[in-house]
């Protein structure tokens, strides 16, 4: 059995950085001097040693200063140096500097800050671009000063992360990072834009979330003012300090430092007695995506009938899916996608634990077919957590491939469950961005079938489903024909989404494809599929060059706990079937992805699955987020009633096509049309959509005639046209000249084809 640690885990207690109203300093102030009211651009002293001729600028990487009661400004972890007017006359463009000579001043009710014996005369910013080396100078024509920014009440801290970046109070974003190398006993930090996550153990350890074995650590000298902070598995013990200051547990004089010199990718990381505060700030935006096969079996169809076939598929489920849940909740991914959550009564505990995290919860259909002779029904196993809230939904049950089949018994084990593609489009709030941003998150579980190639064609349907376009159950074109959906998709709560190439959303497809990383013929096909259509998956993006998935498997049934107590003769190697596809469309840009191994259980660390939970962490570029018009219902009614003749209805199936301009953005379809004279409630099709519906196409697809007397349109419940007349003149949807024949003299034209434009007016 190996061993795995076990975290408890344990929030920063961290002053906060929040972007609004900032606060203007006042007399007797401590902390930092702001220039703007971003809290972004502070005094700092220029990067060179303290000596009395040390320069002022404006940068991002402002210090720590205190007012005395004197009216002296001056370092907080330096005070007998401080602001000074340097040795000259006093005029408009005189320089401020550090120096042990320092001047007196006066906080105005303003903010503004002046000479105390010449308030004519205060700190401002020179006349040019504020940036990392604006001058400060004396002028009368002064600025006003910050000290912070208060707290929207609005943006209450997130309180149940596990984890925080750390970042430096007043540093424009920068943060601890580990410098881009591997993590070992020697890897530096640094302060970078590209901060890591951190973990606070009960003892005061700091260390690294997706690496815990490595923490903190101040490197091997004595400590002094300058010793290097570095990461390290021999890492200190750490107290977090009321004002947000990180000083060493046994030695609180000394705490983490910036070192004194322009703040940027390379910045060290020191141990100084002039420590700084630190505090977790709000990330800048970003959408997580976790992965998960949970093998939870218990009281489903599929336990049924595995017992019928004597296969063991039940261990500890209940105890498991507890913990899985208590695992998804502290880890904090916007989105989980779960498979193998197979009994409705599993999936409903599973919805109840995960709905205090994940308010928005989708459970892939059950209903269907019986797919075996006795008639046990089982379900897709697929449900979808999101934090942000679902705007539609749909799921496409895998089918035979061969044209027309409904069969979906590709192999025994499979005929268990309605394995598919459950597929929705969330709507992410992004601070800042001015409109909501549209991802469409598709979850997969494949067929089992390697040699055969079941698997790689559940793959292709998925991709296709996932990153092109999809029809309303179209059945069974849905496989084999998608390719002529290009710009469709049609989602199974009456939630339409079309787009073009050029206005496609991010999409990503995520779960279990049931093929071999370690083959290298089909994950090649995958990988070429994949790439065909302008998609990259996380953990080949992140670990190009581990492809025998070394640290980066999904399964393990020679060494996995569960596996092994279903299976004690269980063998195998390390190999990787879980994936996260996406593609970005140039917004969603790939920040972290990562395998999860540590997901375990109880005293001697029992794996909680048989495979582990996959993890992608995006960067959302909200400049790129592209704007989507607001969802419309387009309803077309037929009336199929003429009194004065029969046989109007049709047995052909009937398609409604919906455009916008020249662009197919849907079909809806009728398997038959109805002549019911009392009521045209059979024969109504609505479409809700976010395009521009500009005009519909009525198409009889078959050799049964259909006579339309009256279409009706109406955009959101409203009648915008009304085509034809009750019982008057209308149209023969035929390819049989001789059928408008028959009709001749109720036909306002003679309409000798299968298909009717109707202009949808605005």
């Amino acid at each position: 059995m190996k061993t795995t640690l076990l975290l408890t885990l344990l929030l920063f207690q961290f002053s906060f950085i929040y972007a609004s109203e900032a606060i203007p300093v006042k007399e007797g102030f401590e902390g930092p001097l702001f220039a703007d009211k971003n809290c972004k651009l502070g005094v700092t002293v220029y990067h060179q040693n303290q000596t009395n001729d040390a320069q002022i600028i404006l940068h991002a990487g402002m210090n720590q200063w205190k007012m005395l009661s004197n009216g002296a400004i001056v370092l907080k972890d330096n005070p007998t140096l401080g602001l000074t007017v340097r040795h000259q006359e006093i005029t408009n463009d005189t320089k401020i500097i550090l120096h042990e000579g320092y001047n007196l001043w006066k906080v105005l009710s303003n903010g503004a800050i002046v000479l105390k014996d010449n308030p004519r005369f205060g700190l401002t910013v020179r006349h040019q671009e504020m940036k990392n080396n604006t001058i400060l100078i004396l002028h009368e024509g002064y600025n006003t000063w910050y000290g912070s920014c208060t707290p929207d009440p609005s943006k209450t801290p997130v309180t149940n992360e596990p984890s925080v970046p750390l970042f430096v109070v007043g540093g424009g974003g920068l943060g601890i990072t580990v410098k881009n190398q591997e993590v070992k006993n020697g890897a530096h930090i640094i302060l970078h834009e590209g901060l890591n996550h951190w973990i606070m153990r009960p003892n005061g350890a700091i260390v690294l979330r997706d690496n815990p074995k490595y923490g903190l650590t101040v490197l091997n000298q004595n400590i002094t003012n300058d010793a290097q902070i570095i990461l390290h598995e021999g890492y200190n013990l750490w107290s977090v300090r009321s004002d947000g200051t990180i000083v060493l547990k046994d030695n609180p004089k000394f705490g983490i430092t910036v070192r004194h010199q322009e703040m940027k990718n390379e910045t060290k990381i020191i141990l100084h007695e002039g420590y700084n505060r630190w505090g977790q700030s709000f990330e800048p935006p970003s959408l997580s995506v976790l992965t998960y096969n949970t093998h939870l079996f218990k009281n489903s169809a599929a336990e049924k009938a595995a017992d019928l076939v004597g296969k063991n598929v039940i261990y500890m489920d209940m105890e498991r899916a507890n913990a899985i849940c208590s695992k998804i909740n502290n880890y904090g991914a916007d989105i989980v996608c779960l498979q193998e959550v197979w009994g409705i009564e599993m999936q409903e505990k599973i919805k109840s634990l995960l709905s205090p995290v994940y308010p928005h919860i989708y459970i892939a259909p059950d209903e269907g077919l019986d797919f075996i002779s006795n008639q046990i029904t089982g379900t897709s196993g697929l449900m979808i957590a999101s934090k942000h809230p679902i705007e539609s939904h749909y799921f496409e049950m895998y089918r035979d491939p061969n044209p027309g089949s409904t069969n979906v018994q590709f192999e025994r084990e499979d005929s268990w469950a309605k394995k598919g593609v459950a597929a929705l489009m969330v709507k992410v709030n992004v601070p800042g961005a001015g409109q909501p941003l549209l991802v469409r998150i598709a979850n997969t579980h494949s067929f089992t079938g390697i040699s055969n190639g079941e698997a790689a064609h559940c793959s292709e349907v998925a991709a296709k489903i996932a990153f092109e376009s999809f029809p309303d159950r179209i059945h069974p074109s849905i496989v084999d024909n998608l390719t002529q959906w290009n710009g469709i998709i049609v989602e199974g709560n009456g939630g339409y989404f079309s787009f073009t190439p050029s206005d496609a959303p991010p999409r990503i497809l995520a779960g279990d494809l049931n093929l071999h990383r370690r083959n290298e013929q089909l994950f090649g096909n995958l990988k070429e599929l994949m790439n065909g259509k302008n998609v990259s998956e996380a953990i080949e993006q992140k670990f190009p060059n581990d492809p025998n998935t070394e640290k980066t498997f999904t399964t393990y049934t020679g060494d996995n706990d569960l596996s092994l107590a279903l299976n004690p003769s269980a063998d195998g190697e390390k190999d990787r079937i879980d994936y996260i596809f996406y593609d970005g469309a140039n917004v969603l840009e790939l920040m972290e992805a990562k395998v999860i191994h540590d997901w375990t259980m109880g005293e001697n660390d029992f794996d909680l699955s048989d495979h582990y939970p996959v993890y992608a962490k995006f960067l959302i570029r909200k400049e790129n987020i592209k704007p989507q018009n607001s969802f419309k219902k387009y309803r077309v009614e037929i009336d199929a009633c003429h009194t004065s003749i029969d046989n109007e209805g049709t047995n052909s199936k009937v398609d409604i096509e919906f455009y916008e301009g020249n662009t197919l953005v849907a079909i809806l379809n009728a398997p038959e049309v109805e002549t019911n004279c009392d009521e045209i409630n059979d024969n109504e099709f609505e479409l809700n959509t976010r395009r521009r519906i500009t005009k519909v196409v009525v198409r009889n697809t078959g050799d049964d005639a259909l006579f339309i007397d009256e279409v009706y349109l109406r955009i959101d419940g409203k009648e915008v046209k009304h085509y034809g007349a009750d019982n008057g003149g209308g149209w023969c949807l035929s390819t049989d000249p001789n059928d408008s024949n028959y009709w001749k003299g109720y036909l306002s034209g003679t309409n000798e084809t299968c298909v009717l434009f109707v202009p949808f007016p605005f």
